[in-house]
Protein backbone atom coordinates (compact mmCIF):
# COMPACT_ATOMS: atom_id res chain seq x y z
CA UNK A 1 0.00 0.00 0.00
CA UNK A 2 1.18 3.77 -0.34
CA UNK A 3 2.98 5.47 2.02
CA UNK A 4 0.39 8.46 3.13
CA UNK A 5 -0.95 10.46 6.04
CA UNK A 6 -4.06 9.42 7.40
CA UNK A 7 -6.86 11.39 8.82
CA UNK A 8 -9.55 9.92 11.29
CA UNK A 9 -13.38 10.52 9.32
CA UNK A 10 -16.65 9.64 10.15
CA UNK A 11 -18.79 7.95 7.43
CA UNK A 12 -21.99 6.83 7.35
CA UNK A 13 -22.81 3.32 5.69
CA UNK A 14 -25.99 1.55 4.86
CA UNK A 15 -26.27 -1.45 7.17
CA UNK A 16 -26.11 -3.88 4.12
CA UNK A 17 -23.33 -2.15 2.91
CA UNK A 18 -21.77 -2.66 6.58
CA UNK A 19 -22.83 -5.92 6.49
CA UNK A 20 -20.85 -7.45 3.86
CA UNK A 21 -17.52 -4.96 4.15
CA UNK A 22 -17.94 -7.06 7.63
CA UNK A 23 -17.76 -10.41 5.75
CA UNK A 24 -14.65 -9.46 4.00
CA UNK A 25 -12.68 -7.22 6.37
CA UNK A 26 -11.72 -8.27 9.99
CA UNK A 27 -12.74 -5.08 11.79
CA UNK A 28 -9.28 -3.70 11.82
CA UNK A 29 -8.94 -3.87 8.30
CA UNK A 30 -12.15 -2.10 7.27
CA UNK A 31 -10.43 1.31 6.69
CA UNK A 32 -7.84 -0.04 4.71
CA UNK A 33 -10.50 -1.47 2.30
CA UNK A 34 -12.60 1.76 2.32
CA UNK A 35 -9.70 3.50 1.39
CA UNK A 36 -8.51 1.60 -1.20
CA UNK A 37 -12.01 1.59 -2.56
CA UNK A 38 -11.88 4.96 -2.70
CA UNK A 39 -8.77 4.99 -4.62
CA UNK A 40 -9.51 3.11 -6.95
CA UNK A 41 -12.96 4.94 -7.81
CA UNK A 42 -10.82 7.64 -7.82
CA UNK A 43 -8.66 6.57 -10.49
CA UNK A 44 -11.10 4.98 -12.17
CA UNK A 45 -12.87 8.32 -12.61
CA UNK A 46 -9.55 10.05 -13.59
CA UNK A 47 -8.88 7.52 -16.57
CA UNK A 48 -12.57 8.21 -17.78
CA UNK A 49 -12.22 12.02 -17.13
CA UNK A 50 -8.74 11.18 -19.69
CA UNK A 51 -10.83 9.12 -21.86
CA UNK A 52 -13.73 12.12 -22.46
CA UNK A 53 -10.73 14.60 -23.43
CA UNK A 54 -9.27 12.46 -25.71
CA UNK A 55 -12.36 11.43 -27.29
CA UNK A 56 -13.48 15.21 -27.33
CA UNK A 57 -10.55 16.42 -28.98
CA UNK A 58 -10.78 14.09 -31.47
CA UNK A 59 -14.11 14.95 -32.47
CA UNK A 60 -13.33 18.33 -32.51
CA UNK A 61 -10.42 17.32 -34.92
CA UNK A 62 -12.44 15.43 -36.93
CA UNK A 63 -14.07 19.43 -38.63
CA UNK A 64 -10.60 20.55 -39.08
CA UNK A 65 -9.01 17.35 -40.70
CA UNK A 66 -11.88 16.69 -43.05
CA UNK A 67 -11.50 20.22 -44.30
CA UNK A 68 -8.22 19.51 -44.58
CA UNK A 69 -8.47 16.52 -46.67
CA UNK A 70 -11.15 18.03 -48.68
CA UNK A 71 -8.22 21.17 -49.44
CA UNK A 72 -5.87 18.00 -50.52
CA UNK A 73 -7.98 16.28 -52.53
CA UNK A 74 -7.63 18.39 -56.13
CA UNK A 75 -4.11 18.12 -55.72
CA UNK A 76 -3.81 14.51 -54.89
CA UNK A 77 -6.62 13.83 -57.50
CA UNK A 78 -3.83 15.32 -59.83
CA UNK A 79 -0.86 13.32 -58.91
CA UNK A 80 -3.03 10.18 -59.55
CA UNK A 81 -4.56 11.34 -62.77
CA UNK A 82 -0.74 12.11 -63.76
CA UNK A 83 0.63 8.84 -63.02
CA UNK A 84 -2.44 6.94 -64.91
CA UNK A 85 -1.69 9.05 -68.03
CA UNK A 86 2.42 8.25 -67.27
CA UNK A 87 1.28 4.64 -66.83
CA UNK A 88 -1.06 4.75 -70.18
CA UNK A 89 -4.26 4.77 -68.34
CA UNK A 90 -3.86 1.29 -66.97
CA UNK A 91 -4.93 1.56 -63.62
CA UNK A 92 -1.71 1.91 -61.83
CA UNK A 93 -1.01 -1.47 -63.42
CA UNK A 94 2.31 -2.11 -65.20
CA UNK A 95 3.32 -5.60 -66.51
CA UNK A 96 0.29 -7.30 -64.54
CA UNK A 97 1.68 -6.53 -61.21
CA UNK A 98 0.19 -4.27 -58.80
CA UNK A 99 2.27 -0.97 -58.39
CA UNK A 100 3.59 -0.26 -54.42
Amino acid sequence: MRTAKYRRVTVTLAEDTLRELDQIAQRRQRSQLVDLAITRFLEERKREEIRESLKDGALARAKEDTEMAEDFFPAEQEVWDRQLKDDGGAGGVKSGKARR
